[in-house]
């Protein structure tokens, strides 16, 4: 698969999301990624590049991306995206989440991405 799941973040002051990386110039419009409780997000229109990374937050927003000279990283851009659903605080025992490209379908259990960002003082 050419896009992997990478973490999942759990809700808090920045709000519940998923990280992805992209390894492979890809046309976004094939990919999906959807949960197990009946959720789908496509992507639209889009274009990316091998090394790009992905933020897919649950909430509501306006899309947009962050170059290398705006995120401190010399090379990747950040694709901000919003599923724009009402979920917030998926389950970490029981939710699976997936992402396919049309013809294969990787899925991870949410429990095994979890990532906690360390404290800031």
């Amino acid at each position: 698969m050419d896009i992997t799941i990478v973490h999942y973040i759990a809700p808090g002051k920045a709000g519940e999301r998923l990280q992805l990386h992209i390894h492979a110039t890809v046309d976004l419009r094939s990919f999906t990624v959807s949960d197990s409780l009946g959720h789908s997000f496509g992507f639209g229109d889009r274009r990316d590049v091998p090394g790009d990374k992905i933020v897919l937050y649950t909430g509501k927003g306006t899309p947009y991306s962050i170059g290398p000279e705006e995120n401190d990283d010399p090379v990747e851009t950040i694709h901000v995206f919003y599923w724009d659903t009402d979920t917030d605080g998926w389950d970490t025992e029981t939710t699976t989440v997936s992402i396919s490209d049309g013809k294969d379908i990787d899925t991870y259990k949410l429990g095994e991405l979890l990532y906690v960002p360390p404290a800031i003082d």
